[in-house]
């Protein structure tokens, strides 16, 4: 009996949790693009390969849906 209520209790604080979830996703993703761009914007001319490389990984990450190729 206990399991039971148990469950209904969850069944019911679902759609809850992932309205929060979805809430929150819009206001993360804009953040993390922010701190991407300024990444971006901060090393985009630092002459280390390495770095470079990083960088165009960031700028990729940020065009969109990737690619089968990339």
């Amino acid at each position: 009996m206990i399991r039971r209520v148990s469950c209904f209790y969850l069944l019911k604080q679902i759609p809850g949790i992932v309205q929060g979830i979805t809430d929150g996703y819009g206001q993360r993703e804009k953040s993390r693009e922010q701190r991407l761009q300024q990444l971006i914007k901060q090393y985009e001319s630092d002459p280390d390969e390495v770095v470079q490389a990083r960088v165009a990984e960031i700028r990729k990450s940020l065009s969109g849906r990737p690619q089968i190729t990339d």
